[in-house]
């Protein structure tokens, strides 16, 4: 899931794992882990293929930031920490909401989601819950290598909401996931396993008209979302009832439903058009179990999907329990890779993908 209590910055710029000991950072169970992260719980894929970002998350206003690693040597820069950043002006490039009342005094990443601008400039929307409940805009800048994230605005998230995961629209607005009323969000660990209880649905915002419910997407604790490229298919995660839907954005209609094994987190598109996501293979007090314990990594057991965005059918790519890496909530593909995130803490996971 996509929370997590205090948790310590493990990486400095550029480091690779020098900040834990070199066997807790060892391959094992075809799983390679690669240190020096905070809490990756969301990744994205940088256009090219040849570097990663990662958000560090924390709750309880403890402060996450952004991270980019370059996927050739592993090496890591953090690229945003908001105790660190100067002013930013507010809408760059008319992004986010006109009203946003300027940067945030906190900083955590949730979901994320990656898109370009008319100019091909790289912005990264993400959704934050430490000062405030906010979608945060940022744009990713490379030099020579050397990246920056520069804070450019924000859509404050609409009262009552407490949304999840996202996914841009082209019109320049986005989808969000409302996994269920903010005010008892705080209750989601004493939820049984797979209790299929629908308690959220998929929001959408866009400048003109703000926030809106999307019909016909109830489910049980959504969770990660996609869209079709042109925006009219949404593609969401139950996390409460071990299935994936696609829904058609306009009408509402349920196009068709996938199951699968396990709790579904986070979804991506794969350059070959699949939608990739992992599963929980336990409980949701487990979940809490491993932020509050604090460690290197979670042992919580996972399964990686793929599925045809045009059927809903499933291939199951992998599965795992145990060390060196645990509780996927998040999976991206590049090259020859699938690169997993985690909500808890130091690394991130790398496994083949399919041929």
């Amino acid at each position: 899931m996509k929370h997590s209590f205090l948790i310590v910055i493990g990486a400095m710029m550029f480091s690779a794992c020098s900040n834990v000991q070199e066997d807790s950072c060892s391959t094992g169970s075809g799983i390679t882990p690669i240190c020096g992260f905070m809490a990756p719980e969301d990744l994205e894929v940088l256009p090219g293929g040849e570097f990663l970002l990662a958000g560090g998350l924390s709750l309880d206003n403890e402060n996450g930031d952004l991270r980019v690693m370059k996927i050739s040597d592993h090496s890591i820069q953090k690229i945003y920490d908001v105790n660190d950043s100067a002013s930013a002006e507010v809408n760059s490039n008319g992004w986010g909401d006109p009203n946003c009342p300027g940067p945030p005094s906190g900083f955590s990443a949730h979901g994320m989601k990656l898109t370009q601008d008319e100019a091909g400039n790289n912005i990264l929307l993400v959704v934050n819950h430490t000062s405030r409940e906010a979608v945060e805009y940022f744009e990713i800048n490379n030099k020579d290598n050397i990246f920056k994230a520069e804070w450019i605005g924000c859509v404050i998230v609409g009262e009552g909401l407490w949304i999840n995961d996202l996914a841009t629209l082209p019109n320049g607005g986005f989808v969000a996931s409302q996994m269920m009323p903010h005010e008892i969000w705080h209750t989601i660990f004493d939820r049984p396993h797979n209790d299929k209880v629908e308690t959220g649905y998929v929001v959408e915002w866009n400048a003109e008209d703000g926030w809106k419910k999307v019909e016909g997407t109830e489910g049980a604790l959504p969770n990660g979302v996609e869209t079709s490229k042109d925006g009219t298919i949404i593609y969401n995660n139950h996390y409460q009832s071990n299935q994936v839907v696609a829904v058609e954005r306009a009408t509402g209609k349920r196009l068709w439903t996938s199951s699968v094994k396990g709790a579904p987190d986070n979804m991506s598109i794969t350059p070959r058009g699949q939608i990739l996501l992992p599963t929980h293979l336990g409980t949701l007090r487990q979940i809490r179990d491993c932020m509050l314990a604090n460690e290197d990594h979670c042992d919580l057991g996972f399964a990686v999907y793929s599925i045809d965005p045009t059927d809903g059918s499933s291939t199951h790519v992998f599965e795992s329990s145990g060390p060196p890496f645990g509780g996927a909530t998040s999976a991206v593909e590049t090259g020859k890779h699938i690169y997993l995130g985690t909500f808890s803490g130091n690394r991130i996971g790398r496994i083949a993908a399919l041929e």
